[in-house]
């Protein structure tokens, strides 16, 4: 099961790293008015196969 944790804690430092990248686009491109070159539905589509991936993990090992 640490290897499952291990996994949770790296996957909670990713979406950290995430929210502060996607803020910081944000910031930029709301001061010059251009979009940061971030598709949203794209990284929506990753963070939902993470979510489903863990949720796997989860259920296997309960």
């Amino acid at each position: 099961m640490s290897s499952i944790r291990d996994a949770l804690e790296r996957l909670d430092l990713a979406i950290g790293r995430l929210e502060d990248t996607a803020d910081s686009a944000f910031d930029e491109s709301a001061l010059d008015g251009a979009g940061a070159g971030i598709d949203p539905d794209f990284l929506v589509a990753r963070i939902d196969r993470a979510i489903a991936c863990v949720e796997t993990l989860l259920s296997e090992g309960a």
